[in-house]
């Protein structure tokens, strides 16, 4: 092989597809020569989109060089096919919790088992069932003695989600570590408020409690749209911008869910968690042994003079297969 003339070897390789010469390139270094011939990649670039052949395109091509200029073009039309879903088998979700700079919680389970599509969830609206990332049997002893207060102030807990795959170790941020921030709950202990549990008398705060996180599957915050106003727009959106000429965006946020309403009574009467809580409250601390987080897509007006982050037009529940495909779309591993 090594010994054909250069001319004859760039001919054989004219035969093959363009997947099939880096193969013939492998064979010895004169072909590997070959493999790179610019005349060897135009004639390609021909074969395939014959508008390469004259006039300004293929100029464009020349200056760019032919190999880059297919290598680049092929890739940027597969980007444009579906791309095949989230293997679950080969994705781990690693969920962290941690206070003052301690990480109270750290698990890694398969995102298979995590991602469920009927999990137990608060709101009266989804029938009380919501698709999400569940994480039972955990441990997450929060200290609350501080302020005696969950989610407790003065010592803050953040909450992140991470999803890690297996194959090769790359890791993709979901929910970025941030304080969890309370969204919606149960309020007890203040006020005209009795306190509600047994073991922990003092306590107040929100119990059960819904913590809005931002996500890695939507858009930014309305200050950083705002402040950038050449930032492009999801996709999902851009119907009403076109047909109605307003600043639209679409975000996604996840819904952190610690306790459940059911376990808790409503009558006033101290409460004493049973063996399979979601949450146990014991004197100075709050253990979180269940969480569920789910999404929210939001469709916000961002062309308001107003400054609320509750400017939207319209929300949906995001659910199990939208909420692969977002993970599938939206992920970037590192």
């Amino acid at each position: 092989m090594a010994s054909l003339p250069a001319d004859i070897t760039k001919h054989a390789l004219s035969f093959l597809v363009a997947a099939e010469i880096p193969r013939g390139a492998a064979l010895c270094k004169a072909w590997a020569a070959a493999a790179r011939a610019p005349d060897l990649w135009l004639a390609l670039c021909e074969a395939r989109w014959p508008s390469t052949a004259c006039g300004a395109l293929r100029q464009a091509v020349l200056r760019r060089g032919p190999r880059e200029y297919y290598r680049q073009h092929a890739a940027a039309l597969r980007g444009a096919t579906p791309r095949p879903l989230l293997d679950l088998d080969d994705h781990l979700i690693q969920l962290e919790l941690s206070q003052n700079g301690r990480a109270i919680c750290s698990v890694a389970r398969e995102a298979r088992d995590v991602m469920t599509r009927n999990c137990p969830h608060n709101s009266l609206d989804t029938g009380g069932l919501r698709a999400g990332l569940i994480f039972e049997n955990l441990r997450a002893r929060v200290d609350t003695s501080t302020d005696n207060s969950f989610p407790p102030f003065r010592a803050p807990v953040s909450v992140s989600y991470v999803v890690i795959r297996k194959s090769d170790g790359r890791v993709a941020t979901l929910v970025p570590a941030d304080t969890l921030d309370m969204w919606c709950g149960s309020t007890f202990g203040m006020d005209d408020h009795k306190g509600k549990f047994a073991a922990y008398p003092s306590l107040r705060g929100s119990l059960p409690a819904m913590c809005e996180q931002q996500t890695a599957l939507g858009k930014p915050h309305l200050h950083t749209i705002r402040h950038n106003p050449a930032m492009p727009k999801d996709l999902t959106a851009d119907y009403l911008l076109n047909r109605l000429g307003r600043d639209y965006a679409h975000e996604v946020t996840a819904e952190v869910q610690i306790g459940l309403d059911a376990e808790f009574p409503r009558d006033g009467v101290p409460w004493t968690h049973s063996p399979d809580a979601s949450v146990v409250v014991g004197p100075g601390y709050v253990e979180v042994r269940r969480i569920l987080c789910t999404f929210t897509g939001w469709l916000k007006d961002y062309a308001g003079e107003d400054d609320y982050e509750d400017d939207y037009v319209d929300h949906h529940n995001v659910g199990f297969d939208d909420l692969h495909s977002a993970l599938t779309t939206r992920l970037v591993f590192r």
